[in-house]
């Protein structure tokens, strides 16, 4: 009996496993294209106090080892002249020589001539005004852009993104999402035909129909070649509300955590490694210390 008792368990544990199967099986879920448009740096960081030093040293380096240079040996040349010139030993070639531009007349000019260049601020006006909209703000960061995107009943902010139609690859659904969210006046181009990451949610049990539990996004990378969003664009959209161009720091504001992690495994880090620097005060601190002891 008791025999019998553990083979009808078993057998009903196995059945419980194939229904469970079926069910999975059955389930469908919504194939998502998603496009990581990024505008890559237009300059560089500013150089961090460990570099500065760094590039400082590897300039007196050279300077150490280097040999004169043909403006430094003319500027040598010019001062052995005017020496002989002081003490009368001079022919008439070598007054002609003194009377046109000496190497130190030259480096006067050139230098007047630097210092009217005036160089750009890495800080612009879109910066100054905090104009996320515009792709002319933090010049040395990578910038990503969001949108305010309608999902289900609710708008939310995410990479813009689109349900896959029926014929339509999912590189072909990204290119579509990056024409209807942008318009025509921005050019692209998209880094590959796999996509670079992944991500799944399931939708409200009130909103699932036709045996779909959720969706799952497939997110392209993609970099913005010139031009910018069209405004009309955005107005013709009626599933986007607003967009944004974003720094990584910026997107912990506006992206939900679980979906922000997914999309910070495929993004390049932003952030400058403080090691060097924090190991840099470090010393200096070991070293005064010493010094006060």
């Amino acid at each position: 009996m008791g025999q019998d008792l553990k083979v009808l368990s078993s057998t009903s544990w196995r059945l419980s496993l194939v229904e469970l199967s079926i069910q999975r099986s059955l389930s469908q879920w919504h194939l998502v294209s998603a496009v990581a448009l990024e505008r890559k740096p237009v300059i560089t960081k500013e150089k961090s106090t460990f570099e500065k030093k760094f590039y400082d040293m590897l300039q007196q380096m050279e300077l150490r080892g280097s040999l004169l240079s043909d403006h430094e040996l003319r500027n040598k040349e010019d001062m052995n002249r005017a020496e002989r010139i002081k003490r009368g030993e001079i022919d008439e070639s070598d007054l002609d020589a003194a009377s046109k531009q000496t190497a130190q007349d030259f480096e006067d000019a050139a230098t007047e001539e630097l210092n009217k260049f005036q160089v750009a601020s890495r800080v612009t006006d879109a910066d100054i005004k905090g104009d996320q909209h515009s792709l002319e703000r933090k010049l040395d960061a990578h910038l990503l852009l969001v949108v305010k995107q309608k999902l289900g009943n609710d708008y939310r902010w995410v990479l813009p993104q689109s349900i896959r139609l029926e014929g339509e690859t999912m590189r072909q659904a990204a290119e579509r999402v990056l024409y209807e969210t942008c318009g025509k006046n921005l050019k692209a181009i998209f880094l590959g035909n796999a996509p670079a990451g992944f991500y799944k949610y399931k939708y409200p049990k009130a909103a699932r129909g036709n045996g779909i539990l959720g969706a799952k996004v497939f997110f392209f990378k993609a970099q913005i070649q010139k031009g910018n969003i069209s405004q009309k664009a955005i107005q013709d959209n009626s599933n986007v509300e607003d967009f944004l161009w974003l720094t990584r720091q910026e997107l912990t504001d506006k992206l939900q955590q679980d979906y922000l992690k997914t999309v910070h495994t495929f993004l390049v880090d932003d952030e400058v490694d403080l090691n060097c620097e924090a190991e840099e005060e470090s010393e200096e601190q070991r070293e005064t210390s010493r010094q006060c002891n």
